[in-house]
């Protein structure tokens, strides 16, 4: 499976920005929180030191303590006014002298404060209150309580406003992240588009300049492959346009001989036409390597022609006439009238070559080869079978091997054609399969396929 960069830096980073504003937040939030305990606390605190001083008068001539208390916080009167508060009945307090008898308060009893002589900070109500005793120095006792509920509303509003800024924050940072990976990795999905365009006849240095400079040395090392690539591609052009010239002018002086001791020496006929029949096998393997050698150097054409596939096929039928005939091959060619197809003619012309001599050649005498021309949804179809051996399945598919010939085959061959008619298919789209022949007990089918070939019954005038 491919792996994305892009994807991977998006969702990563995405994952990790939101977790970093998530641990942020919880930190930030208990942070808050323990703020907020110590205002609260500190709050409850102030508030039993000035109740302290507002009920405490102390006479020099009267030891008697004299408390003074407001009378709407003495006879507990709560109700809100215009200027009251909805948390005034969550606080409480209470005054104890040192007995602990009670003196006052404005608790109500779900709420009320209990004595227990303890100094500081406490809980009560199964701490669902607050609390904070003083010891005067008159001996009373003033206790302070907060229902806590007050602590945690005020936490789910600072939650609150706290959260909506980050709803609002992480969308526009994912989105800015997606942005700017994409926008990064911009110039990277650039070269990579220039070396998309590179092919065996295109191999132009990409400029290095539009790389990024993270890539910039990749891009030099692959430019450097390139040029050494287009040198040893114009090398092997060179060595097989050299031994095409090499090797097919002797080829054709031995066999030009051969047929001169023909004329002249009567004797020795048959090792003369073995000569003859052996330089045109060596003849046909070079040519077969040379055209291997062609298409492997990346040498094609892309010109697409209209072109009479019949014509075509009834002139390589045409240049093997002789042996046909000789060998009394039955071979016919349907339909009778022209076919024409936009195809590569240089390539179909190897391709239908290589095809049909593989069914002459391994055809016994006396057999016979059909050959049909059609199309499918626009797919020219070419389907040649013959009444030869045959093929077993491991064979066909053995047989695009390079220099693989199936057991049991009478002809020689050099095991090259079925190669070449892959490496072409490869590089032109075009399609073939095997299967069995349906013209006798045994012998074998091929089909060629180019898509989208088939053109009008008519060839189209000249432009």
């Amino acid at each position: 499976m491919q792996r994305s960069i892009a994807q991977y830096l998006i969702v990563g980073l995405t994952l990790a920005t939101t977790l970093l504003l998530g641990a942020g937040y919880l930190l930030s939030y208990m942070d808050i929180l323990y703020e907020t305990e110590e205002v609260y606390d500190a709050e409850l605190a102030q508030a039993a030191r000035v109740l302290e001083s507002l009920f405490i008068s102390q006479d020099e001539d009267d030891p008697a303590l004299d408390i003074h208390l407001p009378e709407q916080i003495a006879t507990q009167a709560t109700e809100l006014s215009d200027l009251g508060h909805r948390y005034e009945k969550k606080l409480a307090f209470q005054v104890w002298d040192n007995a602990g008898h009670p003196l006052l308060g404005n608790s109500a009893d779900s709420a009320a404060l209990n004595w227990d002589g303890i100094p500081g900070y406490g809980y009560e109500h199964d701490q669902r209150w607050r609390t904070f005793t003083l010891h005067s120095d008159s001996g009373l006792w003033i206790k302070v309580g907060q229902d806590m509920e007050i602590r945690e509303e005020i936490a789910e509003e600072i939650n609150k406003h706290n959260i909506q800024p980050l709803l609002l924050i992480v969308p526009l940072l994912w989105l800015m992240i997606w942005l700017i990976v994409r926008r990064g990795l911009r110039p990277l999905q650039g070269v990579s588009s220039e070396l998309y365009k590179r092919s065996a006849e295109y191999l132009d240095p990409i400029d290095i300049r539009s790389a990024p400079h993270e890539i910039a040395g990749v891009v030099y090392s692959i430019n450097r492959l390139m040029k050494a690539l287009e040198r040893s591609l114009q090398q092997q052009k060179r060595f097989t346009s050299n031994a095409a010239h090499e090797l097919r002018t002797p080829l054709a002086a031995i066999r030009i001989q051969a047929q001169n001791l023909m004329l002249t020496d009567t004797e020795n006929l048959v090792s003369q036409q073995q000569i003859i029949n052996a330089v045109d096998r060596l003849s046909h393997m070079v040519n077969q390597l040379l055209t291997l050698s062609r298409l492997e150097s990346g040498e094609r054409r892309d010109n697409f022609e209209l072109t009479d596939i019949h014509a075509g096929l009834n002139g390589l039928l045409q240049d093997q006439r002789r042996m046909i005939r000789n060998r009394k091959l039955d071979v016919s060619l349907q339909p009778a009238e022209p076919v024409h197809a936009r195809v590569t003619p240089d390539c179909v012309d190897i391709l239908l070559r290589n095809l049909l001599d593989n069914a002459l050649r391994y055809t016994p005498d006396g057999g016979r080869i059909l050959i049909e021309i059609g199309q499918h949804n626009g797919d020219l179809q070419v389907r040649i079978s013959d009444t030869g051996p045959g093929l077993d399945d491991e064979q066909k598919v053995r047989v695009f091997d390079r220099f693989y010939r199936a057991a049991g085959q009478g002809s020689e061959g050099c095991g090259i054609g079925l190669s070449i008619v892959q490496e072409i298919c490869e590089r032109t789209g075009y399609r073939v399969a095997l299967s069995d022949s349906q013209l006798g007990s045994h012998g074998l089918c091929v089909e060629l396929t180019c898509p989208g070939a088939v053109a009008s019954a008519e060839p189209e005038p000249n432009s």
